[in-house]
């Protein structure tokens, strides 16, 4: 699905908030297909105009996409998902925003059932957001599609990447949780690349070789990020293909000159 990035996030707590100065905030570079319009009305920009210093705002598509199943564990096995890791992901993101907890979750612990809780998938979501430097648009503010540490720390240094496998919202209790499934991406270094200036970032495994996963909240979510692969020595297959880039390489550059938001907070 895409990339994205995060901030004000507490990677030992392993904190599932999306909330407050607690918030992880991510960056993606998917493209929207779900044919729904994810267009801004015009109620939306005059809100974006008079409130145009807020950092970010997220949001799912407006149309669920067709053909998924409506329960979590028939959702976690369609062919188009396959992650049988969600229905535990989902219960511990649930579990952690009922208990206002940013703690580890002890294996003892009984997570909510929601087997029962209706499960809508998205095929994007949309990120407007603020860059003061940019004088174009609805004063420097932006829409960008997405598909599926510490929050004092400024630039890079403050943010988390994350590959986002599914954006998709389920009710409990009568609210509706929107969230993303994704995998952690962590830089390998204090500082970014002398010779280019980006961060370079790598996906992250657990002890068993698979990836790092963890349902968010949407809320957590800043805006798309472009990665660049760090090329080795060798020539690459004439059959590879852009979309399996992620799985083909090992490491990333955050490229910061994309735009200028992203300039401003991937230093």
């Amino acid at each position: 699905m895409g990339e994205v990035e995060v901030q004000g996030y507490n990677p030992d707590a392993r904190q599932q908030q999306g909330y407050g100065s607690h918030s992880r905030q991510f960056s993606s570079n998917a493209h929207e297909d779900d044919g729904s319009n994810g267009g801004d009305t015009n109620e939306e920009k005059t809100q974006a105009q008079d409130n145009q210093h807020v950092l970010n705002h997220v949001r799912l598509a407006k149309t669920a996409a067709r053909k998924y199943p409506s329960n979590l564990d028939a959702l976690a096995y369609h062919p188009d998902v396959y992650q049988p890791m969600l229905p535990l992901l989902t219960c511990q993101f649930l579990h952690s925003q009922l208990q206002n907890s940013a703690g580890p979750i002890n294996n003892d612990v009984v997570l909510p059932d929601l087997s029962h809780s209706p499960i809508s998938v998205f095929h994007s979501a949309i990120s407007s957001f603020y860059a003061p430097s940019d004088l174009s648009g609805l004063g420097g503010m932006h829409s960008e599609v997405i598909r599926k540490k510490d929050p004092e720390i400024p630039g890079m240094g403050g943010l988390y990447i994350g590959r986002v496998f599914l954006f998709f919202a389920f009710i409990y209790d009568d609210v509706k949780y929107p969230c993303a499934l994704i995998q952690w991406f962590t830089t390998i270094s204090d500082g970014p690349d002398e010779d280019t200036g980006m961060w370079i970032i790598q996906p992250d495994f657990d002890t068993n070789g698979e990836q790092e996963l963890e349902v968010i909240h949407v809320d957590c979510i800043l805006r798309g990020a472009h990665l660049i692969p760090v090329y080795g020595p060798g020539c690459l297959p004439s059959d590879i293909h852009y979309s399996d880039t992620i799985d083909n390489f090992r490491a990333f550059y955050v490229n910061k000159y994309i735009d200028h938001h992203a300039f401003e907070i991937a230093f």
